[in-house]
C-alpha cells in the first residue's frame, strides 16, 4: 500500500490503497453481469440519481440494467456511506479512500465483482457517478439531455 496525495484534475486525492485493486466486468457480450444496487431506504434524490444512471447506461450500451436493493451480487453499488453503513465496502474496516471534489467526499472504486459509487451525501454520490462516467467518455457541454455526449460502449 502506498500513500498518494496531490492535485489531479482539480480534485484532491488522499488514498491509502492501490488504485483500482481489481477489474470488474459489468457488461460483456451484450449481457449485464449484475444490477444497479440502490438501498431500499435511499432518499428521493438518490432514487432520481439511480434513474439517471440507468438512462445514461441504457443510452451508452443499448441494454437496460436491472435495479435491486441488495448489495450481495455483482454490479454497481450506488448510495451514501450512511445508507450502506453495514456493508464492508471491501476495505476490511479501515476508512474507505475518498476523493474530495468541490467539498464533496466520494469513492469510485472496484470491490470484488462490484463498482462502488458512494458519497457522504446524495450529491457527492452524483459526483462519483459522473466522474466514473466521464472516464468512459460521457460528458455534458451544458445542462440538459440535448447537450450531453454519450459514448457507445460494447463492453463495460
Amino acid at each position: 500500500m502506498r500513500q498518494r496525495k496531490g492535485l489531479i484534475n482539480a480534485e484532491i486525492v488522499d488514498t491509502t490503497v492501490e488504485p483500482f485493486p481489481s477489474v470488474v466486468a459489468l457488461r460483456s457480450l451484450g449481457v449485464w453481469r449484475g444490477s444497479l444496487h440502490v438501498h431500499p431506504h435511499a432518499s428521493a434524490e438518490m432514487f432520481a440519481l439511480a434513474d439517471e444512471v440507468q438512462r445514461i447506461l441504457l443510452a451508452a450500451t443499448g441494454a437496460p440494467i436491472a435495479r435491486d436493493e441488495s448489495a450481495s451480487t455483482p454490479g454497481i453499488l450506488l448510495g451514501t456511506f450512511a445508507e450502506w453503513s453495514t456493508a464492508n465496502y471491501g476495505f476490511a474496516g479501515s476508512a474507505p479512500p475518498y476523493v474530495l471534489a468541490q467539498g464533496h467526499e466520494y469513492i469510485a472504486v472496484t470491490d470484488g465483482g462490484r463498482l462502488l459509487l458512494l458519497g457522504r451525501t446524495a450529491r457527492a454520490t452524483a459526483f462519483a457517478f459522473y466522474r466514473w462516467a466521464g472516464l468512459l467518455g460521457y460528458h455534458q457541454l451544458f445542462p440538459g439531455k440535448a447537450w450531453e455526449v454519450v459514448p457507445k460502449l460494447g463492453e463495460l
